[in-house]
């Protein structure tokens, strides 16, 4: 998970480097990034988290069936 604040260019940007580079080193991986601002709720920020879990799970579980 990358927590990212909204509308920042520099840390979307520098994000994107990074997500390329895991999934080069680690190509099952699952990263999500997570925009936030002063405003947003913590429940936003922890629904989305948990979908991206519940994404991995589901993954996980198609990928151990085959």
């Amino acid at each position: 998970v990358m927590l990212l604040p909204f509308g920042c260019l520099v840390s979307h940007t520098c994000a994107r480097g990074i997500i390329k580079r895991i999934k080069k080193l680690y190509p099952d991986s699952i990263i999500t990034a997570v925009d936030h601002d002063s405003g947003t709720a913590d429940v936003n920020i922890k629904n989305r988290i948990k979908m991206a879990l519940d994404f991995m799970d589901n993954n996980i579980m198609k990928h151990n069936k085959n």
